[in-house]
């Protein structure tokens, strides 16, 4: 007889007290000791160069070498880690006036903010951080630059990038981090990926890959748009991001095995539901996950997962239980 068990995710409730984590994570959040990332074999997932699953769950600490200094940047690291995130992005020139307020330690970037020319010591911190953050099983997903210094828009910027400088910036940029074993480059920064912006972020990009060969690399666009939208062809993007918004469940999606699972919504009955109150599922070997993010309703088509005897039960996001 096969078993089938179908996981229903309860909505998901923001706590900011302390008891909104009642289980740490121990340990390193992952394990650097199983090589580079790569793309699996079925186009779906991250995994490790031996094939181990590798989950991207992410913080934005965009402003992480720009505003804290070592001692605040290392109470974040440990915070981050002790709730098993896996990857904190963050951007080397920084959104908020990142060019002309100097970091903590009292560093601007950039001279005369030329990307040709890079500020020594400022960087020297940006590797103290990600070389932090690898201690603790941390990936940096590393925005070159945030994208008001490609296209202002709401931004301070200025903007300082064109096609040609682009590409030498991302060459340097790329050099430097090559070695490090904790790197996920993220090009973009809340922006638009076409029109003038194009070939400059192509540019940047290509520059990157030109130096870095070994880590991936995706874009990150303005909200409610896709990388795929601009860049799916682009030989340098290895996986899309989209904008959307956040959660947390990963002792759950670790839980069953990681690599057979599909997206299927036609596990769901009505198909339709509001943007705000989108119910989402997915199934694998032996499973299938129901996400409701607030408190609307649906009927599970259990004919669609299959097996004799499903046991099926809830999850709460907020607290693992």
């Amino acid at each position: 007889m096969k078993k089938i068990i179908c996981l229903l995710l309860g909505i998901s409730v923001i706590c900011l007290t302390s008891h909104c984590q009642e289980n740490p994570w121990k340990g390193s959040s992952a394990d650097l000791n199983h090589g580079k990332l790569k793309i699996s074999e079925n186009k779906r997932f991250l995994v490790f160069e031996d094939n181990t699953p590798f989950f991207y769950l992410g913080d934005t600490g965009w402003e992480l070498f720009h505003r804290l200094n070592k001692e605040d940047t290392e109470k974040y690291l440990e915070n981050r880690r002790s709730k098993g995130f896996t990857v904190i992005q963050a951007v080397a020139l920084a959104e908020l006036d990142g060019l002309n307020t100097p970091n903590a330690e009292g560093h601007r970037p950039l001279i005369d903010n030329d990307p040709l020319k890079p500020n020594e010591a400022y960087f020297q911190h940006v590797d103290w951080v990600i070389r932090k953050a690898a201690e603790k099983g941390i990936f940096i997903g590393l925005l070159p630059t945030w994208g008001d210094k490609v296209d202002k828009r709401w931004g301070t910027g200025p903007v300082i990038f064109n096609k040609e400088n682009a590409f030498r910036y991302g060459q340097w940029i790329g050099n430097r981090y090559k070695n490090f074993p904790n790197i996920i480059w993220i090009n973009g920064g809340d922006r638009d990926g076409g029109g003038d912006n194009k070939p400059i972020w192509e540019a940047l990009a290509n520059g990157i890959k030109s130096a870095d060969k070994d880590h991936l690399m995706t874009f990150h666009p303005w909200g409610e748009r896709s990388s795929s939208e601009w860049f799916h062809d682009s030989a340098w993007l290895d996986f899309n991001m989209s904008q959307t918004g956040h959660g947390h469940a990963r002792r759950l999606i670790e839980s069953r095995p990681f690599l057979s699972r599909i997206p299927d919504q036609s596990m769901i009955a009505p198909g339709y539901f509001p943007e705000t109150d989108f119910i989402v599922a997915t199934r694998g070997d032996g499973y299938a996950f129901v996400y409701f993010p607030t408190g609307w309703s649906a009927d599970i088509i259990l004919e669609k997962i299959g097996g004799t005897e499903i046991n099926a039960f809830w999850f709460d996001p907020r607290t693992g239980e």
